[in-house]
């Protein structure tokens, strides 16, 4: 099997990225307990959404 190779961005562009990140409403930093629970969910193997106890009713 091939080994992966990534290219990691220059600082131009990791700064480029950084910039753009910053001025999109919809992006937020998370904090400590985000993280902390987003580590857990990886660690038990889940991926995807957080589990919810509400039941969705489609609407028609």
């Amino acid at each position: 099997m091939p080994e992966r190779k990534v290219q990691m961005p220059t600082p131009e562009e990791d700064a480029a990225i950084n910039c753009a990140i910053a001025a999109d409403p919809d992006t937020f930093k998370l904090n400590e307990f985000q993280i902390k629970q987003l580590k857990l969910l990886a660690v038990k193997g889940h991926a995807g959404r957080f589990c919810n106890d509400n039941v969705v009713t489609p609407v028609l």
